[in-house]
């Protein structure tokens, strides 16, 4: 092979491998979605490879898992969309979606001291009412409740909240 040709051939090959890795980089090849349920803070994640390899994780509130336990067959979901992403072969986002909704505020709260310390019977009422206002409140009206529980510094603030949504008529 003349020289010329080499160069055009080796030039061509380093081409081909900066393509590579620059499509490598900023073609998605996966998507991540991450949907939060609206009554008991639960976080479902979905990931999917090029369109058809996925799968998903769970992770079940502390609120579920009592619901679950204590109440067997009372359990209802409402999953509200949170999140995505479209991300490159090594993992990074290059596209990001999000609706910030206020059920990953009550997912916090699920996870706190202050609903750990509440008793059975506050869980169980907890729920009722997260379940009635999944329904019964507009967004700003559920964004304001859950940013008062995750804002509570303990279970005797989140039992005022409660007491609040009862006197209301916040339970069914």
């Amino acid at each position: 092979m003349t020289k010329p040709c080499r160069i055009i051939v080796h030039g061509a090959g380093i081409f081909l491998v900066i393509a590579v890795v620059l499509v490598a980089v900023i073609a998605p090849v996966s998507t991540d979605s991450v949907s939060v349920c609206e009554i008991t803070g639960s976080i479902r994640h979905h990931r999917t490879w090029l369109k058809v390899i996925s799968n998903d994780a769970y992770e079940a509130s502390p609120l579920e898992e009592f619901i679950e336990s204590e109440c067997p067959g009372a359990l209802r979901h409402k999953w509200m969309w949170i999140s995505a992403s479209r991300n490159n072969v090594v993992g990074c986002p290059i596209v990001l979606e999000d609706s910030f909704r206020s059920t990953y505020l009550l997912a916090e709260f699920v996870r706190s001291h202050a609903f750990a310390d509440l008793s059975d019977e506050d869980k169980k009422s907890m729920y009722k009412i997260l379940e009635w206002s999944s329904d019964a409140l507009s967004d700003p009206q559920k964004r304001a409740l859950h940013s008062d529980l995750l804002n509570c510094a303990d279970a005797e603030g989140a039992r005022a909240i409660m007491r609040s949504y009862r006197t209301s008529g916040g339970t069914p």
